[in-house]
């Protein structure tokens, strides 16, 4: 029997490793308004120039006591200090207590704060009964100086990826704009006679779903896409699209060894590196260089384009951009499934969550888009894996899309 990944071609790590060294980083940077930075990557360190929360404040609205006085049956409420106070508090008096509001700032002497519902008042009398010493605690209900952030913490690094948390902590230190690596200018075109280029298909003919696909994939990245449209299966139009002004092509369709498989015989004129994968889905893959610019040519098939596009492209173009090396990262899991494959190539499998294990998602054919739309992520299995037990912790891949 036919087995096209007896024939040699790395394995998914061996291939990012290969890219790694042949790309060249172009790290242009700029300055972006912190209102418009998000799933952008960052350019510059940045560490706490000041403390969150900057004073000790309080976590409730309740009331402020020093613990000594706890053997008291009462305590005169003797201020309220409501968020936004200007100034310092006047300290807490021996013998008192006062009202203090959520974000208030925490006057000296205090060191426990009631919550407001376990109190209670009587003529401006805090009444201290025992169910209330019982929940005495130092520090109760006091968020410290730095509680959230010190200073000199790091809040984000050159190379990562801005999320909605890393904008709330830049908020939190003032910042009003960032240094973030510059979008790459990416040309993306589906190839293959088969891609119909009109409304109505004809016998033998599909519509285009990788350059939709693709598109969308590194827009979401933040990069711009150049619309290439579908090439035919010709030397003559992959010469044309190879003179597009951009910092990556990507192409899908026409990298296996047929003799219609006119990408690889277009990227052996040039520069080609790699040619295959040990990886279902996903084996048809081409990566090398035309007139200095990376040419990534993936599959015809949409999954292993997109299986693909997750363990090589995207930290491929990360890197390209920014000059950080960061390979794809798995979170350990458990199965909850029993699944074998064969030794020698690395598999995604699609699977979903429940009752905290992994599952193999429905319609698992190599082909089935549909699976996808079911999945919660995928399971990698690397090359050397053959079986995979019900309890084994696996490497979860997230769907990222």
């Amino acid at each position: 029997m036919n087995d096209c990944f007896a024939k040699p071609a790395p394995t998914p790590e061996n291939a990012l490793d290969i890219i790694f060294d042949k790309l060249q980083p172009i790290q242009k940077k700029q300055n972006c308004p912190i209102y418009n930075i998000l799933g952008r990557i960052c350019a510059q360190n940045i560490h706490a120039k000041c403390a969150v929360p900057a004073f000790a404040n309080s976590a409730v609205d309740g009331y402020g006591v020093r613990m000594v006085d706890l053997a008291q049956d009462k305590l005169n409420i003797t201020q309220k200090i409501t968020a936004g106070r200007q100034g310092i508090a006047p300290p807490l008096p021996v013998h008192s207590s006062v009202f203090i509001m959520t974000g208030a700032p925490v006057p000296a002497g205090v060191d426990c704060i009631f919550m407001l519902e376990d109190c209670i008042i009587d003529n401006n009398i805090l009444k201290i009964t025992p169910a209330l010493r019982t929940l005495a605690v130092a520090g109760l209900n006091i968020r410290p100086i730095g509680d959230d952030v010190a200073l000199g913490d790091n809040i984000i690094e050159t190379g990562e990826t801005i999320n909605i948390a890393k904008i709330g902590l830049l908020a939190g230190q003032n910042t009003q704009k960032l240094a973030i690596f510059k979008p790459l200018t990416i040309a993306i075109a589906s190839s293959g006679n088969e891609i119909a280029q009109h409304n109505q298909l004809q016998y033998g003919e599909l519509f285009d779903i990788n350059r939709p696909l693709l598109i969308n994939l590194c827009q979401k990245m933040g990069h711009k896409v150049l619309d290439l449209g579908v090439v035919s299966d010709n030397l003559a139009d992959l010469q044309r699209i190879a003179q597009t002004k951009c910092d990556a092509i990507i192409t899908s369709g026409g990298v296996s060894q047929g003799t219609e498989d006119y990408i690889i015989q277009f990227l052996n004129q040039n520069q080609l590196y790699i040619s295959g994968l040990l990886l279902k889905p996903g084996r048809p893959f081409a990566f090398g260089m035309v007139g200095g610019i990376p040419w990534f040519g993936l599959p015809g098939n949409p999954l292993a384009v997109l299986a693909a596009f997750e363990l090589l492209l995207r930290p491929a173009l990360n890197y390209l951009q920014c000059g950080v090396k960061r390979a794809p990262k798995f979170t350990p899991a458990p199965a909850g499934m029993v699944f074998t494959k064969k030794a020698g190539r690395a598999e995604l499998i699609r699977v979903y969550i429940r009752d905290n294990s992994l599952h193999r998602a429905p319609k698992a054919g190599a082909a089935m888009l549909s699976s996808l739309n079911m999945a919660d992520g995928y399971i990698y299995a690397p090359s050397h894996i053959t079986t995979i037990q019900r309890g084994d912790i696996c490497q979860f891949y997230p769907l990222n899309f």
